[in-house]
């Protein structure tokens, strides 16, 4: 279970600097800071101010090489559903509360991992958090 919780939180803001750097041919990224979580949680931050935009990304050992004999698809299944309710909300209230302050999710299955991407304004972090935790 522990390996489960084996989760990979990055917080990048301002790609847009990162990105007009690697045009000039000089790409600067911040500094990577790493802590670890009494659950297990790996969280690795990078951040810079230039821009109040954070991306979150949860990366989970459980993709579709995981799936037992008989099961295939499982992870692929389970990674849909993640947006379709969850503690007590539906789709659709997960959505809107997304949708109104102009955030986006985004959930992908892979062979080994599965991952939770989501990008809101930094002044609703708290938002971006309270989701991605349900």
């Amino acid at each position: 279970m522990k390996k489960a919780m084996l989760l990979v939180a990055a917080v990048l803001l301002a790609l847009w600097p990162a990105l007009s750097a690697a045009e000039a041919g000089a790409v600067k990224l911040p500094p990577c800071k790493e802590y670890a979580l009494k659950n297990g949680l790996k969280v690795f931050i990078m951040e810079t101010h230039e821009v109040p935009l954070v991306s979150l990304q949860l990366l989970v050992p459980a993709g579709s090489a995981m799936d037992d004999p008989g099961a295939e698809g499982m992870a692929n299944l389970a990674g849909r559903l993640l947006t379709k309710g969850a503690a007590g909300l539906t789709a659709n209230q997960i959505a809107e509360s997304i949708e109104e302050v102009g955030g986006v999710i985004n959930v992908n299955t892979g062979r080994d991992y599965s991952t939770v991407n989501v990008d809101f304004l930094a002044k609703d972090v708290a938002l971006a958090l309270d989701i991605m935790s349900k």
